[in-house]
């Protein structure tokens, strides 16, 4: 049976960003199954923005922080997989279909954290950049923890090992709540699977 994804996308003013995010999206060679859009007390058109496309479902948080937004996206998700990008995130139009395609793997969704890499739209040569990227925040981070980390605007997860985690995650606003969601993630057992040239534009 195919597997049902819900993209969720925290968001605190970022009216700038999310048109051309959600853009992205409803180009997909392959849609989502859901989008869900969590508006953490934004005070300009974020909220606005998202409810102008039809295909998002907006969740409000009233805990500032990302922790708290990203939380509550990931327990509204109705799907097997959740995908998970920033505002700011410009998807290449397999995302989708990439991310489906890892979990028709059975020993991918038994045991998996799915991410990517990424580059700078807003600075020259993106490809030289993206590498460097990739290098700096995945390939040094294994070297020292020993495993991939992974990163907020570029990965997926089976809701099932999301259920798994939730008691165990942080929810400090001072630190990187993707990072903390490895550590946990490894630490009950599971594995972090990287693809460099799975990569976003953020």
């Amino acid at each position: 049976m195919k597997k049902t994804l819900t993209i969720v996308i925290p968001a605190f003013n970022e009216e700038r960003h999310l048109r051309a995010c959600l853009d992205s999206i409803a180009a997909q060679t392959e849609l989502p199954d859901e989008v869900i859009v969590v508006d953490n007390n934004s005070t300009d058109d974020t909220a606005k923005i998202a409810k102008s496309y039809p295909f998002v479902r907006l969740v409000r948080e009233s805990r500032q922080g990302i922790v708290f937004a990203r939380n509550a996206g990931f327990d509204a998700t109705t799907s097997d997989i959740i995908g998970r990008i920033d505002a700011d995130t410009r998807l290449p139009k397999n995302w989708v279909a990439r991310v489906k395609r890892f979990y028709e793997e059975g020993k991918h969704f038994e045991k998996y954290a799915y991410t990517g890499g990424g580059y700078f739209y807003n600075i020259r040569l993106p490809h030289l950049n993206g590498w460097v990227q990739g290098q700096l925040a995945f390939r040094i981070n294994r070297f020292i923890v020993g495993y991939y980390i992974l990163w907020g605007s570029n990965m997926a997860l089976p809701q099932s090992m999301w259920w798994v985690v939730r008691p165990h995650v942080c929810t400090r606003t001072d630190i990187h709540e993707d990072m903390d969601l490895a550590i946990h993630l490894h630490d009950l057992g599971y594995r972090i699977a990287y693809k460099e040239n799975l990569r976003v534009g953020v």
